[in-house]
């Protein structure tokens, strides 16, 4: 089994959020991670569909995941620090353009 394909988060990207193609490519059936270096708990959250089989929407980085449901998909960055505080980036901010991330899910082979 190949390894995961890895979507990185920081948020000191410049946009900060998703790092690299936007939207980031990978075929159904295609297993996939978040990861980030940023310090606190990272985890992304789909806005308003799910590529994922059950549905789920908010995913936390480390954990492996399998894209099933061909689409594109806008997700949110969210980043609890230390102190608690929630720190979030989304893709229709216009506060913060291109911030966030997105993924599209192709057709199998």
């Amino acid at each position: 089994m190949p390894p995961p394909e890895e979507i990185k988060i920081s948020w000191s990207a410049n946009p900060p959020g998703q790092i690299g193609i936007r939207p980031r490519e990978v075929k159904a059936n295609t297993s996939f991670i978040v990861t980030s270096t940023d310090p606190g708990i990272v985890s992304i959250e789909f806005k308003g569909k799910s590529p994922l089989a059950d549905g789920s929407t908010i995913l936390p980085a480390g954990a492996t995941f399998v894209a099933t449901h061909p689409g594109s998909y806008k997700f949110k960055c969210h980043l609890k620090d230390a102190s608690g505080n929630d720190h979030v980036l989304d893709p229709d901010d216009p506060n913060v353009p291109n911030g966030g991330g997105e993924m599209k899910v192709l057709p199998p082979d």
